[in-house]
């Protein structure tokens, strides 16, 4: 009698089975729309990286422009005012490289660190490398625009240049590079991951959706069978109706009422049934 009582009727299994179902489509979906956000996020942090490795491309063709320009003008005898105006064309496009760069660099420690990737440190160092590039470049201009003629010390302080550019420069691709690496890396890894994720979550989904319907649509397409096979009965005036006992649910409680009105209406016959033969019997009496 305690089990009838606390029985869960069919609408709170439906709503039960539905919502187990609802909650594992929104598990996936937010398991998804999580990855594919993260992915989206290092993807933009990866171009951003290949961006910074654009602009450190321009600035060697920028720094090697220098170079020929600087030495064309020593070569050539040039005086202090020509190669100061000489050079001027190309420092300018030099100069904004190294802001743009500053600020990515910036930018990109902060992406770093979001990401939990311990490349800070590599990027403060250089940071400072691209500030000693740029020194490097305004200590040559202001040598190279110095009221001198003396064609060795100006080429000493190209070469100087050149040989103290070069390594910094190449110090800090190699720094873009590992951490492009890192981070192509991680969305590999994530891949990975979300693969295996998706494989797990339809591995447990399908013997959830076999699960809802076994023990719960299935069953009740075949006690909806039974009922009908008795309204059927009924139709026909076949009231020897006997519907099992069932869950005390929706159902369960149609199979009662279909029982207590198929013994009603038997009851009913019988009693016609009597009244008839007694009426037949006053007849025949008369």
């Amino acid at each position: 009698m305690s089990h009838s009582l606390f029985a869960p009727s069919l609408k709170t299994k439906l709503a039960t089975g539905a919502a187990l179902l609802g909650a594992a489509t929104l598990i996936t979906a937010a398991i998804l729309y999580l990855g594919m956000s993260e992915v989206a996020r290092r993807l933009d942090t990866a171009l951003a990286s290949e961006t910074r490795m654009a602009r450190y491309s321009s600035l060697s063709t920028q720094a090697a422009t220098f170079l020929v320009v600087a030495t064309e003008t020593i070569q050539t005898g040039q005086p202090a005012e020509v190669r100061a105006d000489r050079l001027a064309t190309v420092t300018g496009p030099i100069r904004e490289t190294f802001a743009r760069l500053q600020g990515d660099v910036e930018a990109a420690v902060g992406q770093a660190r979001s990401l939990g990737l311990d490349e800070q440190s590599r990027y403060g160092t250089q940071s400072l490398g691209l500030a000693r590039m740029e020194a490097l470049m305004e200590h040559t201009l202001d040598a190279l625009s110095a009221d001198t003629s003396d064609r060795d010390q100006l080429r000493a302080q190209v070469d100087a240049f050149a040989s103290g550019f070069d390594p910094l420069l190449n110090q800090a691709v190699n720094t873009e590079v590992r951490f492009r690496n890192a981070i192509l890396g991680q969305i590999e890894d994530l891949r990975r991951r979300l693969a295996r994720t998706a494989l797990v979550i339809g591995a447990l989904t399908v013997p959830l959706v076999l699960g809802f319907y076994f023990w719960l649509i299935r069953p009740q397409f075949r006690r909806l069978d039974q009922l009908r096979h008795a309204a059927r009965q009924i139709g026909q005036e076949d009231f020897a109706v006997s519907l099992p006992e069932s869950d005390p649910d929706e159902i369960g409680q149609l199979y009662s009422e279909t029982n207590r009105m198929a013994a009603a209406l038997e009851a009913r016959r019988a009693e016609v049934q009597a009244e008839w033969a007694r009426l037949n019997e006053v007849i025949a009496e008369r």
